[in-house]
């Protein structure tokens, strides 16, 4: 199965990235950091649990399924990009440079998803 246009998009962009950083917050809280020297991109979730319903929506969109976003972890990892999805300072889940190749270059941390479920009910 292709990944998504949004994957392709996104795998696009960061290859073309040569330097720089990018920081966004909500109300002096970290969202999503992007430091394209250590390509690296962070994403906190913390942030949102005030927003519990539309974070659910969000988690369940099509858009994040890793089933169609199939081969884009890889292409991150061959690009030695890492994209972490982060709750209270812990990986959720981890995409690219750093993860086992035999797991697709995906990384799910047990503990921290058992957390978001709890958070999201």
């Amino acid at each position: 199965m292709a990944a998504s246009r949004e994957a392709q998009t996104l795998t696009r962009l960061l290859g073309g990235l040569k330097g720089g950083s990018l920081a966004m917050e909500v109300s002096g809280a970290p969202l999503l950091m992007l430091d394209a020297n250590a390509r690296e991109v962070q994403f906190d979730l913390d942030p949102l649990l005030p927003r519990q319903g539309e974070l659910r929506g969000l988690l369940h969109e099509e858009k994040v399924s890793l089933w169609k976003n199939l081969g884009v972890p890889g292409d991150l990892a061959r690009m030695g990009w890492r994209v972490r999805l982060r709750l209270e300072q812990e990986d959720v889940l981890a995409l690219g440079r750093g993860t086992n190749p035999l797991l697709g270059h995906v990384h799910l941390s047990r503990g921290s998803l058992k957390l978001l479920r709890k958070e999201l009910h």
